[in-house]
């Protein structure tokens, strides 16, 4: 039987690392805040259009940092041999 628990763990410990990464945290974070101060709030151009920015900013912090440091993070653990030492080692099929 497959059990995602220990999945869902691996990718929690993963994103609490990401987290404790200022070269992560602070683009993360730190670009769409800024861009929607500077375009959506500054240059106001139209009545309803911060209100779309601040929609579409949100979006690009959430899916903006998982296509950028996935391929990477993939690529960084498939050089140091972390992705072989995952496959050959056992994993437990309950917590």
């Amino acid at each position: 039987m497959f059990n995602s628990a220990i999945y869902i763990k691996e990718s929690s410990y993963d994103l609490l690392s990401l987290w404790r990464t200022p070269a992560f945290f602070l683009p993360a974070m730190l670009f769409p805040i800024v861009f929607y101060v500077f375009f959506g709030i500054v240059f106001n151009f139209s009545a309803g259009q911060s209100d779309y920015m601040l929609v579409s900013y949100a979006c690009f912090g959430m899916i903006g940092p998982s296509l950028f440091n996935y391929a990477t993070a993939v690529a960084s653990d498939r050089a140091h041999g972390w992705l072989t030492l995952k496959r050959v080692s056992p994993m437990p099929l309950t917590l």
